[in-house]
């Protein structure tokens, strides 16, 4: 009878889009095993360092496979989720009760309830399609959070436009004599600059930032930084100028 109850051995890909699925079943299917062998085996509460090594590799496992939910992802997809050609009304709805699980819906007040409908629909109706890959990156995010973070991020493409459009004009007006030279500065400037800017940057930030991959842009290396700290190097960078 025991063959009946022992699992297999458990080969999932943590990778996999099935992996947390494939995770509870076969945890079920052992929790059953070890139940239904508790008169032939030592239970696993009879020795505390046996225990606790169980408990430890259970959670290992929990964590390896079971990935923790985005919240606020979740919310935007199940908010954006249309009806399909061909998908019947029933169909439909469906789908949006399995859109649902993910979104960790809970017990709330009024006003938290309130907040959270318009954080989503804030969300969804940006017009700045780079805020909001940002904001959805956050796995849990209120209303407040999502202003503020917001906030910063209009505030940093403002400042990457007045410091470009400022690095243009400076490369516009050097050489007029020269078409040639003029069209290399406009062509080299904006990189000269961008590396020059990096180079004042925080050693820490230095180290997790591929210089590269932004030499480019002094734009996209100011919105790869974190938004709070982009005035602050904007600052330094013009002080030091």
């Amino acid at each position: 009878m025991e063959k009946y109850f022992r699992p297999d051995k458990l080969e999932a890909d943590p990778n996999s889009q099935t992996a947390a699925k494939e995770f509870k079943h076969w945890y079920e299917t052992f929790k059953n095993f070890l139940e239904s062998n508790k008169s032939t085996e030592k239970s696993l509460e009879d020795k505390d360092n046996e225990a606790k090594t169980y408990i430890s590799a259970i959670k290992i496992l929990e964590e390896l496979y079971i990935k923790p939910a985005n919240e606020i992802y979740a919310r935007h997809v199940l908010a954006t989720r249309k009806q399909q050609i061909n998908e019947s009304i029933d169909q439909y709805a469906q789908q949006l009760k399995l859109l649902a699980k993910n979104c960790n819906f809970k017990a709330v007040s009024s006003e938290e309830n309130r907040n959270d409908y318009i954080r989503d629909a804030f969300i969804n109706g940006l017009i700045q399609s780079y805020i909001r890959q940002r904001l959805l990156e956050f796995s849990s995010l209120s209303l407040d959070e999502a202003l503020s973070k917001s906030r910063s991020l209009e505030d940093s493409q403002k400042q990457c436009d007045t410091y470009n459009a400022a690095l243009n004009n400076i490369a516009s007006c050097s050489h007029p004599n020269s078409e040639q030279t003029t069209l290399a500065s406009v062509q080299t400037k904006p990189e000269y600059a961008c590396i020059k800017f990096f180079n004042k940057l925080p050693y820490n930030i230095k180290i997790e930032t591929d210089i590269h991959k932004y030499r480019k842009s002094v734009q996209q290396l100011l919105l790869h930084l974190e938004p709070y700290k982009v005035e602050e190097y904007l600052q330094a960078d013009l002080q030091g100028d």
